[in-house]
Formats: C-alpha cells, structure tokens, sequence
C-alpha cells in the first residue's frame, strides 16, 4: 500500500467539511460564462457503469436545485463504453432503473478532441455544471478542468483529494451493489470476476502492495447492478470472459431488469 493512501478516521471529518463546501459552492450562485446563475443548474454527470460513477449521481441527488442527466462516452460504433468493454445495453438499463437519462456520444477521434466537441454541444443545450466521479486521476482532471474553463462550465468533483480507505468504506455502507467486471491479472485473480465488491474482496485488496482500494490504478472496473436510487435492479443471466491487452473482462451477453424483490440467481459465465 502506498505510503499516505490511507488517512486515519480522525482526519475523515477535514475531509466531509471540503465536500460540504463544494456542495455549497455548487448551490449558491455560481458565475458561468460570465453570468450570475442560481438553481436550478442543468448538470452532465458523468457516468460509467461503475461503482464511483454511483457514488457521484447520489452525491448529485442530495444538492437542492440541481437537474442532471447522464452522460457516457462509447468508441465510435458505440460497441462499448470506453471506460471497460461493457455491453451498451447495460448503461440503458442502468438509466433506466434510476428514472435518468442517459446521453451516450460515440468518439471520434482522440478523447480530448471528442470530449471538447461533446461538451460545446452540452452548452447549446443550456448546461452549467459537469459531475465527474474521478478521485486521483490527475490527467484527466486536468484535462476535464482545462475543457470546462474553455466552455464556462462549473465543475462538480465531490471525491478528489478523499482518502481511499474512507471513499470504499462510505461505497459498502451506502448500500451500492456493484460487481466486479474487470480486472488487471497482476493484481486480481480472474475467480473475482463475476462477484460482488464486498469486504471480503477489499480485505483480499488490501494485501495486494500499492493497490489502490478504489481502483484508481486500474486494478478493477465495476458494474453497478443495484442501489438506494435504483427503482428496479439488473440481474445478469449469463457472460463471457474477454481478454484486452492484457487484462481480463466480463463481458455480460445477457441480463435483464427485474423488480427488487425477485430473487437474483448466480450468473452463468463462460471462461
């Protein structure tokens, strides 16, 4: 483990007191393009299928005077969304259960070059602020900061500078259901795909030397099949196990959304 990944619980109170700044800040007046604008804001909040991603829209949801609508960013045949080989259906039936919508974009071109595109696109539609769910991720915070400046959009970033161990913490009491779909072999086993992120498997993480429990490093890519916002939850009926450039997959070929009380059964996966 990294040296200062991990802050003790003491110091977890300095950190709540900057995300309620932040939120704050978001809903007082905030100037964009220029301009004085008050809530309601209209927010793109991006969203990968995982479990941080989760994390940002129920952080979202709790901002009095905030509208948002999901944004995912998929190759250009939109066969999968960049953030891991998921199946594009899945981030509809995600939308779908949390009542959103959800506005997929495939890129063409380099991802800064498409992101600037998709973002001067957000502007004409009236949009203020951007939700992004990155925690140690400084290339593309700087990047993502830079665009926004660009286009005079406010950036909503409630997890940079968190603790790890405190941010995996709040994911498992927060009651997010997320399954594990990617992994790097270096770290993980590929017996972990398919699972659930429990305290098992952070246990199991934690002896892994300069892991980061959040996966910041790429050591694992999330779905999100359930959770308190969910209306409805996804069950996966089956999947296959893919690999890409080194690293292993879950790639879900079925699954369908189900009420919550239905009974969810052990997926079929083919390796």
């Amino acid at each position: 483990m990294k040296k200062g990944l991990i802050k003790q619980d003491h110091e977890l109170a300095a950190d709540l007191a900057l995300v309620d700044q932040k939120r704050a800040a978001l809903t007082a007046a905030v100037r964009v393009k220029g301009r004085i604008v008050r809530p309601p804001l209209k927010m793109a909040v991006g969203w990968s299928g995982g479990k941080d991603s989760m994390a940002l829209v129920q952080a979202v949801a709790a901002l009095p005077g905030v509208q948002m609508f999901l944004f995912n960013i998929q190759d250009k045949l939109m066969r999968y969304s960049i953030a891991a080989p998921f199946n594009p259906a899945l981030i509809r039936m995600q939308a779908s259960c949390l009542g959103l919508t959800i506005k997929s974009a495939g890129l063409e071109g380099d991802y800064r070059a498409g992101l600037d595109r998709l973002l001067r696109r957000y502007v004409r539609e009236g949009v203020d602020a951007l939700g992004m769910g990155y925690i140690a991720s400084r290339g593309q915070r700087d990047l993502v900061h830079d665009l926004a400046s660009r286009h005079g959009l406010f950036c909503f970033e409630p997890f940079v500078g968190r603790s790890h161990g405190a941010l995996i913490r709040e994911r498992l009491a927060s009651g997010i259901q997320a399954i594990i779909v990617g992994i790097d072999p270096r770290v993980l086993d590929e017996s972990w795909l398919g699972r659930t992120v429990d305290k098992a498997f952070v246990d199991n993480l934690k002896l892994c030397r300069g892991a980061s429990l959040c996966g910041e490093n790429n050591e694992y890519q999330t779905l999100v099949v359930d959770g308190p916002l969910f209306k409805k939850k996804i069950e996966i009926i089956s999947g296959r196990m893919i690999k890409v450039r080194g690293r292993a997959y879950l790639y879900v070929d079925r699954a369908r959304v189900v009420n919550k009380k239905v009974y969810s059964s052990q997926p079929t996966i083919v390796k």
